[in-house]
């Protein structure tokens, strides 16, 4: 019998060969740029999104920008750029928190607040009031 291959003891965690998304042998960072056009055709902000997060987390960031591509299947490309074009003003780079953005999508209401309302009393009546006993 003949041997083909002689596997070497290595660290766990570590792998013998670099592979690139998907499996295939390409290098990683070639595949963070291929992820980084991909989430660029969703939208600008996406795509700037894409190039922040990989600027902040290197490597490390290909889960998040694959993910940010697979949201297309459950979200409109609209509603996406708008969580991206949150994430980036507030400085996240986690997919996590794009994903907490895109659950809350709706912007805080503002409302208008009343000048005079008939329950509530002037302040010069309370100021007056805490005048009065702070002189005696």
């Amino acid at each position: 019998m003949e041997q083909v291959q002689i596997h070497t003891r290595i660290e766990p965690g570590q792998f013998s060969r670099a592979l690139g998304a998907g499996g295939l042998h390409a290098p990683v960072l070639s595949s963070c740029r291929y992820w980084i056009s991909r989430a660029a055709v969703l939208g600008d902000e996406c795509g700037q999104w894409a190039q922040a997060a990989f600027d902040a987390r290197g490597a490390e960031s290909l889960r998040s920008i694959m993910a940010l591509c697979g949201l297309i299947k459950r979200h409109s490309a609209s509603a996406i750029n708008t969580a991206c074009s949150k994430a980036l003003k507030s400085g996240t780079h986690r997919f996590k928190d794009l994903r907490r953005l895109l659950g809350n999508p709706s912007e805080q209401q503002v409302f208008g607040f009343a000048e005079k309302h008939p329950l509530i009393r002037d302040l010069t009546i309370y100021s007056n009031f805490i005048n009065q006993f702070h002189t005696q």
